[in-house]
């Protein structure tokens, strides 16, 4: 790691906890606040493994309202640096969950900005007739945090590998035009 000289090692214990907090999207100050890791030394850290780090709200209108946790198109490839440092990088691809947001997708106008808010309404309609409860998603995060697991994907419930591999058959242009598209055309 590169930035980070030997005066600002990390026990193991911290290193991860760092590097968990930053992924979750936690600024720097909040970082040093819970760990006692100085902001400087967990910011080389998180920098040095490509972690995006949360910019304070007092920097402005203009800072973003979340961070960009993953950085690469390729989420393999800072699993694979991570796992160097015995890190290991889990995502979980939920299908459709019933949530009160999945749900008012249903519930939408039918004038919209959103050209294929009809298609969508009704990929979500589909899914939700066998309702997937959120639960699922936490129970998975939970089997993934006490497992000793290096895979990579997590799919939670029914939908999630068939969406999956549907999304795998297209090209990253395909799936933009399919998702740029009106209803009428697609």
């Amino acid at each position: 790691m590169g930035s980070v000289g030997m005066s600002n090692a990390l026990s193991e214990e911290k290193k991860q906890q760092v590097i968990a907090q930053g992924k979750l999207g936690w600024s720097l100050r909040k970082i040093e606040r819970e760990t006692g890791v100085r902001r400087e030394t967990a910011g080389a850290y998180l920098k040095a493994l490509r972690i995006a780090v949360r910019i304070p709200r007092a920097w402005g209108r203009r800072a973003p309202a979340k961070p960009a946790n993953e950085l690469t198109p390729d989420p393999s490839k800072p699993a694979g640096e991570l796992k160097t440092f015995n890190v290991r990088v889990a995502i979980v691809e939920p299908g459709i969950i019933d949530t009160a947001m999945a749900r008012r997708i249903l519930d939408q106008p039918e004038k919209s900005a959103y050209r294929q808010r009809a298609r969508f309404a009704s990929l979500f309609e589909a899914s939700l007739k066998n309702p997937v409860p959120p639960c699922l998603v936490a129970q998975k995060i939970v089997e993934i945090a006490d497992s000793e697991t290096w895979q990579l994907r997590h799919p939670v419930g029914p939908d999630a590998i068939p969406f999956l591999q549907w999304r795998s058959r297209m090209s990253d242009e395909e799936w933009v035009d399919l998702n740029a598209s009106d209803d009428d055309a697609a």
